[in-house]
């Protein structure tokens, strides 16, 4: 079960940055080789690079393909 442990936040980054750029300027991506145990990761937000210790929400193009792809074989009425 996991702890939901806040390891880490960011402040005073411009709000007109990206999410990504803001990410990358924490601790957690600079050091999360010191900061996870083997086996430990964190959910990121979809923005973030999928990284083996960095786990994110499906991107939003794998669900427009996933509905593309039910909307393309669905049974015709």
């Amino acid at each position: 079960m996991p702890n939901l442990l806040i390891i880490d936040y960011g402040v005073g980054l411009p709000g007109s940055q990206h999410d990504a750029t803001a990410w990358a300027e924490t601790c957690i991506p600079q050091e999360h080789g010191h900061l996870f145990e083997e086996g430990e990761w964190v959910w990121g937000d979809s923005a973030y690079p999928l990284q083996t210790w960095c786990q994110a929400p499906y991107k939003k193009y794998v669900l427009r393909f996933v509905r593309q792809h039910v909307t393309n074989n669905s049974p015709k009425a």
